[in-house]
């Protein structure tokens, strides 16, 4: 961070990594990091990829230093999502800064499970927020009022739900369970239809309903709505007909995701899910 010319400098809930004895009062020149006072932390933020100024092989010539880019998800062992791999992927350790950001801060579209405050840091509020992990695996079902995911209904989902149900309408949650990652569908008749399946909950309200998208190759436009899920609520299925009597789609991967609307007509997608499609060998 680089501050030029500024008097006035607040920053809360932020990640500041300082030097030990310096923690709580740390001057530079007209300003000063007051870390218990901004409720920040000085703490190893754990992410995928922090990033970096390249030398470009100069390293007495700061002029043509060129930047690095990183990947600044929060590591979790809940899951955090991989922009690479387009999946959510486990950590062997939790950064701090997953709930750690400004409880009067809503969260957003933050996924399940969730500890019901924002992360810190370039995601917290969005659908590519890390999830919290409470000491145990995440629970593989949806329950209703199960907000923090540990497969239990209890006063901590109680005290979650009281800390921001004057915030306004939380957003549903999403997710495609069927097919999963990385899946092999071969098709080797016509009218064989592929089955997609998304669970789906809101813990203010109601699914009102939830729309399935696809993403291949060559198709104009790349993404096209295949259908709306049946059944609900929680469950919700729709089947596509990658080769159909009157039409085949080209082999290769194709990128399933999940829509879902809720009973006040706020939306969320799902994260996508990809798999490869090939016809009879």
């Amino acid at each position: 961070m680089c501050v030029v010319g500024c008097q006035d400098i607040r920053l809360r809930y932020c990640c500041i990594q300082m030097d030990g004895e310096a923690l709580f009062a740390e001057h530079y020149e007209a300003w000063t990091i007051d870390l218990r006072a901004s409720h920040s932390i000085d703490a190893e933020p754990c992410l995928v990829d922090p990033g970096h100024w390249d030398p470009n092989g100069t390293p007495d010539y700061p002029n043509d230093d060129f930047p690095v880019e990183g990947d600044y998800h929060l590591k979790s062992q809940a899951g955090r999502w991989d922009p690479n791999g387009a999946s959510w992927v486990q950590d062997d350790v939790t950064s701090p800064c997953v709930d750690a950001g400004d409880p009067d801060t809503p969260i957003g579209y933050e996924p399940f499970p969730s500890g019901g405050v924002i992360n810190m840091g370039a995601y917290g509020g969005t659908a590519e927020a890390s999830k919290s992990y409470f000491g145990a695996s995440v629970c593989e079902t949806i329950i209703a009022g199960d907000i923090n995911g540990d497969c239990r209904v209890d006063f901590k989902d109680f005290q979650i739900m009281a800390l921001h149900w004057l915030q306004g309408n939380a957003p549903p949650d999403v997710r495609i369970v069927e097919p999963e990652e990385g899946d092999v569908i071969g098709i080797y008749q016509a009218g064989n239809p592929i089955r997609i399946r998304a669970e789906a909950g809101d813990i203010d309200g109601s699914v009102a309903k939830v729309e399935f998208f696809v993403e291949g190759p060559a198709h104009d436009p790349a993404t096209w709505k295949i259908g709306e899920g049946t059944e609900g609520p929680g469950d919700w299925t729709v089947e596509w007909l990658w080769w159909s009597r009157e039409e085949v789609y080209p082999e290769g991967r194709y990128t399933f995701t999940a829509q879902a609307t809720d009973n006040t007509g706020a939306q969320v997608r799902s994260p996508g899910v990809t798999v490869s499609i090939h016809g009879p060998k």
